[in-house]
C-alpha cells in the first residue's frame, strides 16, 4: 500500500493511520490489516533527524515478541513493513524536541 493512494472500494481490507502523542512527543504509524494475504504498506518518514521507525505491537507476531515494552521496540530497516494476515501493527518514533526512545537492543529485523 503506497502513501496518500487511499483504497475506499467495497473489497478494501486494509488502512494505516498516522497519530501524534503531543505530552509524549511520539509518533505512532497504525496498520490494520482484515485480508487473508499479507500485505506490504510504504512508511512515511520518521519526522525527528536521526529519527526511525521502531516496531512495539504486531500481532502477526508470535509471543513474546508480538507486543514489547517500548525501551525494547525493534528497529525498522527500511521504509516498508509487511503486515501479516489479520493482525495490528503499532510503531514507533519521537519528535524533535522530544525524549528519544531508549532502545538497550538496536538489532535489525
Amino acid at each position: 500500500h503506497r502513501l496518500n493512494q487511499q483504497d475506499w472500494g467495497l473489497d478494501a481490507r486494509s488502512f494505516a493511520i498516522k497519530v501524534q502523542l503531543g505530552v509524549e512527543q511520539i509518533v505512532l504509524n497504525m496498520m490494520f490489516s482484515a485480508s487473508s494475504q499479507a500485505m506490504t504498506f510504504e512508511l512515511p518518514r520518521a519526522r525527528a533527524e536521526g529519527s526511525c521507525w521502531r516496531r512495539w505491537i504486531d500481532t502477526g507476531l508470535p509471543a513474546p515478541d508480538d507486543i514489547v515494552e517500548w525501551a525494547d521496540a525493534k528497529t525498522i530497516p527500511n521504509g516498508s513493513y509487511e503486515v501479516q494476515p489479520h493482525s495490528v501493527v503499532l510503531l514507533l518514533s519521537h519528535l524533535p524536541g522530544g525524549c528519544p526512545i531508549e532502545v538497550q537492543d538496536e538489532q535489525q529485523l
